[in-house]
């Protein structure tokens, strides 16, 4: 981070040198350069023999300016976070998706939220009434069994677990500590984390896998329920700080629950943010992040949270906010779709 970083790209095998950076990029910042395009006649006067060929097919305006509108990444005051790259050769690349393999015989889904940190669900990764950390093996940059093609597979330890204090036995949430840091890379970068309730216009997605033994990625839309819903579907059972969500017809079963797969939102910015982690057993119920920021950035001060957006989603409780019809409500996701069809205009927020 205290020198200078050369920007270089190929055109048809030959090298060019593009540009040049500052010493105000740093690893978790997008790097900006200066494009030497603009500054060829006065190389040129310079050097006398500088070797300098028109073929980046770039469209410089005269500040030096892509002259293209484009749409910046968001930005915390950590960095640029929620960005992912094309998609891969072989399966899809999910940078802050991780494998938490856990003593040898479980593997948990885990979420990158900064460099050095892993965001997981605590049923998954610590045995109910266990006081001992297990040996906990992460590994980011993979799709399967195997490292992705081109990408840069990255496995850490993790030192520590912290949880949530104030919610007493059973959080849901746990954030896992790495051994050291992780470069970020197309292969590994941290997701962005929303504070709020849903981002308003977010199209939203379970991510997990089919198959716990090859793992790779599926990714299953999800439309999340409004809250008054939600509290009159699973009404005695919903833990406070909880999404419900509701899959397509059939979709249900494609991803498996025991690795407590992720709920993400990708904005209409075109970012991705984390929104919570399954509950134990529960292909419907979400642990919200957004409850937790405090606790979050008090223990990761490089977690990237947005400014929150869109109303509060947690709504007050009690049972007669729900018609009768609801009362004692099956759960499953077949009739949580059938009654959200018959009764939506009865009980919107």
């Amino acid at each position: 981070n205290d020198s200078h970083w050369s920007l270089m790209c190929r055109e048809e095998g030959t090298w060019f040198l593009a540009g040049i950076g500052d010493f105000s990029s740093t690893c978790l910042r997008p790097r900006a350069f200066s494009p030497l395009q603009t500054h060829s006649p006065w190389i040129s006067h310079v050097t006398r023999g500088a070797y300098l060929e028109e073929q980046l097919a770039w469209d410089w305006g005269p500040d030096g300016e892509e002259t293209e509108t484009q749409t910046c990444p968001p930005h915390t005051e950590h960095g640029a976070c929620g960005l992912r790259p094309e998609a891969a050769q072989k399966g899809m690349l999910w940078p802050w998706l991780a494998e938490v393999h856990v003593a040898g015989d479980r593997v948990c889904t885990g979420i990158l939220v900064a460099p050095g940190w892993v965001l997981a669900a605590t049923h998954c990764v610590l045995r109910l009434g266990s006081t001992t950390v297990p040996h906990i093996e992460v590994y980011l940059g993979r799709a399967g069994a195997s490292p992705l093609p081109h990408g840069r597979q990255v496995s850490r330890l993790v030192i520590s677990i912290r949880l949530p204090r104030h919610l007493g036995l059973g959080p849901p949430l746990a954030l896992l500590e790495l051994s050291s840091r992780v470069e970020p890379s197309p292969s590994a970068l941290p997701i962005c984390l929303h504070p709020g309730g849903v981002p308003p216009g977010a199209s939203c997605w379970v991510l997990g896998w089919k198959d716990p033994q090859d793992r790779v990625p599926i990714a299953t839309a999800v439309s999340i329920l409004t809250p008054r819903l939600c509290h009159c579907l699973y009404q005695g059972i919903l833990p406070p700080g909880t999404f419900c969500v509701l899959y397509a017809e059939g979709q249900e079963d494609r991803c498996e629950v025991t690795s407590a797969p992720p709920l993400l939102c990708q904005t209409e910015g075109g970012s991705w943010v984390l929104m919570g982690m399954a509950v134990r057993g529960s292909q419907e119920l979400f642990a919200a992040i957004g409850p937790e920021e405090a606790w979050i950035s008090q223990t990761v001060a490089e977690a990237h949270f947005l400014p929150s957006s869109g109303s509060p989603y947690w709504p007050a409780t009690g049972s007669d906010l729900c018609p009768p019809d609801m009362a004692g409500a099956s759960s499953s996701p077949k009739a949580a779709a059938l009654i959200l069809l018959l009764l939506t205009p009865l009980i919107q927020d």
